[in-house]
């Protein structure tokens, strides 16, 4: 897993119970045993461990840039939603208890299908939703987010914040955001119809 810390501007790649944190300016700060780009990182004090500063400069700054590329993330989920084929409002659906819009992308209902965002939570350690607009409202009806007792958060809704504004204008936003009570790096894109019409949202978020 891959995360960035903003308190201390830090990077922390943790496997297991191994962990490695490096700043910004990519200083080791702690060194415990772990495992990164095939290279074990042993104990410092071990003799036989392998030249750290190397594998600090090879690995870890390729992995920050990586960690932090919200808009390369948000290009894979649209990008996996658009091979399926154009997207389209074909009717109502029961989401979590709620009739609201039924999303499709070709032949697809995204509502209760959580195919493409699980894909993407694997591919990139991340978090994705699709969310259809319904009236002024943008509700999720697909999501790996969790709610705080650990569900999936479908048919909730986009709060009325920064986000909100920008693709309730047809704009893309990608900046720091309260998912769900969490601070995530995101990026939120809209989803137009043949017409061009806003039908929907495309979200991706990593946690702070």
């Amino acid at each position: 897993m891959v995360r960035r810390n903003l308190r201390d501007d830090a990077i922390q790649l943790t496997y297991t119970r191994n962990v490695i944190t490096v700043d910004s300016k990519d200083n080791v700060i702690l060194l415990q045993s772990g495992f990164l780009g095939g290279t074990v990182l042993n104990d410092p004090g071990d003799p036989d461990s392998p030249d750290l500063t190397k594998v600090i400069t090879s690995h870890v700054v390729l992995v920050y840039v990586l960690s932090v590329d919200t808009k390369e993330t948000i290009a894979d989920l649209d990008g996996r939603l658009a091979k399926i084929g154009a997207p389209s409002i074909q009717g109502t659906d029961t989401v979590a208890g709620k009739t609201v819009p039924a999303i499709y992308f070709g032949d697809r209902k995204i509502n209760n299908n959580y195919d493409v965002v699980d894909a993407v939570r694997k591919a990139h350690n991340a978090t994705a939703t699709v969310f259809v607009k319904d009236g002024d409202e943008f509700v999720r009806v697909s999501t790996n987010v969790l709610t705080p007792e650990g569900k999936r958060g479908i048919g909730t809704q986009l709060a009325r914040n920064a986000a909100y504004e920008a693709v309730s204008k047809g704009q893309m936003f990608c900046g720091p955001i309260d998912v769900l009570g969490t601070a995530f790096d995101a990026c939120y894109n809209p989803i137009r119809d043949s017409g061009g019409k806003v039908i929907g949202v495309s979200y991706i978020g990593h946690k702070k």
